[in-house]
């Protein structure tokens, strides 16, 4: 077997008529790519997106962290800018805060609703394997 192994790839072009059309190419791509997951188990696959949704998990928690220093680092920053009378600055800030907030508030959100969706997933498969 060949180190690569041709697979389809579609283009749009566009035909005599005007229309839009796919277009089949053989393009090569790595048989590796392909079958990487063609022969692990049940199992494995499980333990692999269990760790994906960690590592999402704690991305979040992460960036939620930086936001938080951020919005602190810009709420004495605006302390010192209306303590010098710079209200341009302070505007800028106020701002910059404000968008901050939303921000972390927004992935706040995300990481609540992914982890009920993973909280229901568990307690399902906690009721299927009870159902065996």
């Amino acid at each position: 077997m060949p180190p690569w192994f041709f697979g389809f790839l579609c283009y749009t072009t566009w035909q005599e008529g005007g229309e839009l059309a796919s277009v089949p190419v053989l393009a090569p791509q790595s048989g590796k790519k392909m079958f990487k997951n063609l022969f692990k188990s049940k199992r494995q696959r499980e333990i692999e997106r269990d760790i994906n949704i960690q590592r999402s998990l704690s991305q979040h928690k992460q960036q939620i962290n930086k936001l938080t220093q951020h919005e602190r680092q810009y709420m004495e920053k605006a302390q010192r800018a209306k303590k010098m009378g710079d209200n341009a600055n302070l505007r800028q800030l106020c701002k910059l805060i404000a968008q901050t907030t939303n921000q972390r508030r927004a992935i706040e959100s995300q990481l609540l609703h992914f982890e009920t969706l993973i909280q229901t997933r568990d307690r399902a498969k906690l009721f299927g394997e009870f159902a065996k």
